[in-house]
């Protein structure tokens, strides 16, 4: 009689039950290795036994030996079943295993990797299908055959060159580790392999890159970079050395430290110089694009708590600034007129216009971030403007040409491109319709506007937090940009540290809040809000919603009645390995959390008015904000504000200190749960203070008290009725609108 062994994680009864009836049908003898308590399940012996892990394995108590701490889940199910006695008895006496789910595939792998005599299958057709190919006839011994499991997504092979294969590996793996670079007998051999002559060329950069990254590993970073010298030395073409330097560099920036970054950067800057000599232009653009992909990589400055942007700008971008193609990139291109400050004379002005025929054409530009413009659009909405709005992603056959930074650094450098034709086809017209186009965001609208001469359109840019962290605004050509406009001001001196020269330059800089319509916020809380607490995105790490599940802890501490709800789209693990482990923390914090009520993972939410009267209480624990729009929103509703001090701009002249009231800002969890506490300590006190913050909000950030500054930016055909210069002058509009003329 045929033999079966089937492995699967958790599965219901009546699956488990049908699974073992098909088998039945082909008269096989079917065994069932559970990774969950199937005890309760009742299949008849007569289809199948059924043994479950035994309850040690289950609760992990073989974690001590095997070290299970961190291993990926399929590797820990197989160390637990090759523990039990009873798996590795079934197993050896097998003629076909299968894997019934993806947890189980690594299991039955190991198992293919150890015995010669089963099949061995994933899912249950290929199984049925195997055993009705076979009907009353004995399974052939597997040998060296093809094992049909989806590893790595190939088929493995099994049999001696296999295992062979596998050994070396591991054997390699092994004898660079970490463990043996922490020993200076071991960095010192593994070094003179690396220097070691007649080594060819792709197998010494190999193993160089292996080394130097597991040194780093270790904490031996002067040990790592003097072994990339010794392979560097014996590579004889530029193009590899400067591939392995650069691959390096590629995974440094997941770490804590970034030894390879410099060098890295100087390698491709010193070719983007050359080439520029040479006038290669595309050449010199593939190699800053290198540089600026490593420089402005968002693991450096967007999934972490800290950004060498923020803590040494200088000595950071010191290799960038000093390179004449970075140069180039910003340098002035001049534009054929000046800005008008008011609408142009309209020639073919329609019926419902102004009297003297005179028009304001407002083109509003985002890209992929509609929601932001929303209230601008509604704020010139009115008699007298004619508003445009165009979201550049939705256009399906030009969109693309947002993406392909090198062509846009290429026609920078060069001045003319196919490139640039086709972004010259697509937006001037738009810049002709124009009087002032607004665009959202310094990022690639930003660069391909200012490619283009402006002519006497003015172009006004809004720049959030994330782009002072990217390559775009050194694109910019800012004497194209009549106004750039921040939303608070720890935004422009973030800016204004990565770009100083802007200070000098004829750009008039602003700060202006965001344009919100806070009143559909307003709406009443029940009692049962005040404590419930809300944090509103979670979905990166600078948002850091562990800080907010430590402040839940130790409220529940106290009182129990306390509960965090997450509202919005979960951290994508697939960004990089730094945001995957903070992903993978969160999730089993999360888990705990959600096993005892202390939190509610409310995914993406629609009506964020609706939900936030359920919250009586908003936390932000961000790294970083630009503005905070969702902490103003919840605001208004009433929700008593709790905001941590942000890390990039704690210390700093301007923060979330002096963005909002003091008594809204906490430094740690113990303040923030101590501020909770205090607040809702009565239903009179947290009324309060929700009553106190929505006043604060709504007297500050409503567009009823930011519009003027909006219209003092933008002017239209009532606030300057002649069209022939500015509706107040520069250093007015500048106090208008809490900025500086610069």
């Amino acid at each position: 009689m045929i033999k079966v062994l089937a492995l699967t994680g958790p599965v219901r009864e009546s699956v488990l039950l049908d699974i073992a009836q098909q088998f039945a049908q082909r008269g096989v003898d079917l065994d069932v290795m559970c990774d969950f308590d199937a005890t309760t399940f009742e299949i008849p012996e007569s289809l199948a036994g059924v043994r479950s892990l035994p309850i040690a394995a289950r609760d992990g108590e073989l974690a001590d030996t095997v070290r299970l701490a961190g291993k990926p889940l399929p590797y820990q199910r197989w160390i637990k079943f090759h523990a039990d006695p009873w798996f590795r008895s079934k197993a050896r006496h097998a003629n076909l295993i299968v894997a019934l789910d993806q947890g189980s595939v690594h299991a039955a792998w190991e198992l293919a990797q150890r015995l010669r005599r089963p099949q061995v299958v994933y899912g249950i057709a290929p199984a049925l299908a195997l055993l009705d190919k076979y009907r009353n006839k004995p399974l052939p011994i597997a040998m060296s055959t093809v094992a049909y499991l989806p590893v790595a997504g190939r088929r493995v092979t099994r049999g001696v060159r296999r295992q062979s294969l596998l050994f070396a590996k591991a054997a390699a793996r092994a004898a660079t580790s970490p463990t043996v670079m922490r020993s200076e007998v071991g960095a010192r051999a593994w070094t003179a392999v690396v220097a070691a002559p007649g080594l060819p060329t792709k197998i010494r950069s190999k193993v160089a890159y292996r080394v130097h990254m597991n040194m780093l590993a270790a904490g031996r970073t002067e040990r790592a970079l003097a072994t990339t010298d010794a392979a560097l030395a014996r590579f004889g073409r530029a193009s590899v050395r400067a591939a392995l330097v650069m691959r390096e560099a590629g995974q440094e920036v997941y770490g804590p430290t970034q030894p390879s970054l410099p060098r890295a950067v100087d390698m491709q800057l010193d070719v983007a110089d050359a080439e520029l000599a040479a006038m290669n232009y595309a050449k010199a653009a593939v190699a800053v694009d290198a540089a600026q992909r490593l420089l402005f990589h968002r693991a450096l400055h967007l999934d972490r708590m800290n950004s060498p942007l923020m803590d040494d700008p200088d000595g950071f971008l010191t290799r960038w600034r000093a390179s004449r193609a970075v140069a180039a990139l910003s340098a002035p291109r001049g534009r054929s007129g000046t800005a008008r400050s008011g609408p142009r004379v309209a020639s073919d002005a329609e019926p419902g216009t102004s009297p003297n025929g005179r028009t304001a054409r407002l083109l509003l530009v985002t890209h992929d971030n509609p929601d932001h413009l929303a209230d601008v659009r509604r704020l010139f909405a009115k008699p007298g403007v004619d508003v445009r709005f165009i979201d550049l992603a939705d256009d399906e056959r030009r969109g693309a040409l947002l993406r392909p930074t090198k062509l846009m650094i290429q026609h920078i450098l060069a001045g003319q491109s196919a490139y640039g034709s086709r972004v010259y086809e697509w937006l001037a017209p738009h810049l002709e319709w124009a009087d002032t186009v607004f665009i959202d965001g310094c990022a690639a609208p930003a660069v391909m506007f200012s490619m283009i001469d402006p002519g006497t359109t003015r172009i006004v840019v809004r720049l959030h937090s994330f782009e002072a962290y990217a390559a775009w605004p050194h694109l910019v050509d800012f004497e194209r940009v009549d106004d750039l406009v921040f939303v608070s001001e720890h935004v422009r001196d973030a800016f204004l540290t990565v770009l100083p020269s802007l200070a000098a330059g004829g750009t008039r800089l602003h700060v202006v809040p965001n344009a919100m319509d806070l009143s559909r916020f307003v709406r009443p809380k029940p009692s049962r809000a005040r404590f419930t607490v809300g944090m509103l995105g979670i979905g990166s790490v600078a948002k850091d919603p562990r800080w907010a599940l430590e402040v839940i802890r130790q409220l529940r501490d106290v009182d129990p009645r306390y509960r965090l709800v997450l509202i919005g789209n979960e951290i994508n693990p697939k960004l990089g390995r730094g945001v995957r482990d903070y992903a993978e923390v969160l999730s089993g914090e999360l888990a705990e959390a959600e096993a005892t009520n202390a939190v509610v993972l409310a995914g993406e939410v629609e009506d964020i008015p609706a939900a936030l009267t359920e919250i009586g209480v908003i936390v932000n624990s961000s790294a970083q904000e630009g503005f905070g729009a969702t902490i103003v929103e919840a605001a208004a509703s009433g929700a008593v504000p709790v905001v941590r001090d942000w890390p990039f701009f704690a210390g700093r002249e301007h923060g979330a200190g002096t963005l909002y009231p003091h008594e809204w800002v906490v430094s740690s969890p113990e303040e923030a749960a101590a501020r909770i506490r205090d607040v809702t300590s009565t239903e009179q006190s947290w009324r309060a203070a929700g009553s106190a913050a929505a006043e604060v909000a709504n007297g500050r950030w409503d567009w009823t008290a930011t519009r003027q500054a909006y219209e003092d930016l933008i002017p239209t055909a009532q606030s300057a009725p002649n069209g022939d210069g500015p509706a107040r002058t520069g250093d007015e509009q500048a106090t208008t609108t809490s900025g500086a003329r610069r």
